[in-house]
């Protein structure tokens, strides 16, 4: 099994030669190390023609011509990278050293997964790991009140809970979810993570096999929590749809689906967001049917006003 990294660079020289070297040093070696660089400034494109002098037959590297921004850059690693698994990798991470093999052996036991990412580690500028949590926690969270995990709909009522940083693609699947639609505040990790979890390809490993790093230059942040109990009912309650059928809950997955539904909806024109949109508009005039089958009264009437205020409603298209 080939084993290929997609890496997009921009300003990383900071933290670029840890990066480089946990990968270089990972237990299962990689077979090649594919970097597109998106028009640095620094001395990032310099620290990338070290590695490859110093590795020639394991590191490819490439000055995009303009810059490209992270969507489309790692759009384009992942159309070349030629390995049966593609990782993908950020320039300010660390990997922990058994993350490849870890991850090799969870595709080799579970054949109908096609997208893997796993929890990992918060750390600050200078390698401290940061005891919080964060939507990579979810997963782990949601398997042990509710005992399963529906990824697609945990990612529609609460947001995203992959990251490029963590994620890993088989070959075969990529040509399926290309290209990666632009839309604001829209990402290529949140892409692949929807697509396949709509498909039922998507799952995690709660183990920790990244370090995170959090400082003031990165392009996409993560959002910490307090390591917490009260934290912890926060995002099950957030992300979980396997709670009561009060009012108050069956309204707040309405407003959560519409707002997923509209903000999606730019994409329309791409066929695997046709799906998904469909899938969203079921869901969402299910939860109304069952907002008036358990609430008579109070149902139809907020479905009534809703409508007149133009709350909780799903754009027209």
């Amino acid at each position: 099994m080939k084993i290929s990294v997609g890496l997009c660079t921009y300003n990383g020289e900071q933290h670029l030669h840890k990066q480089l070297d946990s990968i270089v040093t990972q237990t299962r070696k990689v077979d090649e190390i594919i970097v597109y660089d998106d028009r640095s400034s620094d001395n990032t494109w310099q620290i990338l023609q070290d590695y490859q002098r110093k590795y020639p037959l394991l590191f490819h590297v490439k000055k995009n011509v303009k810059n490209l921004r992270s969507v489309k850059n790692f759009e384009q690693v992942l159309e070349v990278c030629t390995g049966d698994i593609v990782f993908l990798s950020d320039h300010d991470d660390i990997w922990a050293p058994q993350k490849v093999e870890r991850y090799i052996s969870y595709f080799e036991k579970s054949y109908n997964t096609k997208v893997l990412c796993s929890n990992g580690h918060l750390i600050d500028e200078d390698d401290n790991i940061v005891d919080a949590l964060t939507v990579w926690d979810v997963p782990k969270i949601l398997k042990e009140r509710d005992g399963n995990i529906d990824y697609f709909a945990s990612m529609c009522y609460g947001g995203n809970i992959a990251t490029g940083a963590s994620m890993a693609i088989k070959k075969d699947y990529i040509q399926h979810i290309l290209p990666i639609p632009l839309m604001e505040d829209f990402h290529h990790d949140e892409w692949i993570a929807l697509i396949s979890s709509h498909e039922n390809c998507f799952d995690s490993i709660n183990e920790k096999l990244f370090y995170y790093r959090m400082h003031n230059q990165q392009q996409v942040g993560i959002i910490s929590y307090p390591n917490t109990a009260n934290s912890r009912n926060n995002l099950y309650w957030n992300f979980s749809p396997l709670q009561d059928s009060s009012f108050s809950t069956i309204k707040r997955r309405i407003k959560k689906i519409s707002l997923k539904y509209n903000r999606l909806l730019k994409a329309k024109e791409n066929l695997l967001m046709k799906k998904v949109l469909d899938d969203l508009t079921r869901t969402y005039y299910d939860l109304c049917r069952e907002l008036v089958k358990k609430h008579p009264i109070r149902g139809r009437l907020t479905i009534l006003i809703d409508k007149l205020l133009n709350k909780r409603q799903l754009i027209k298209n």
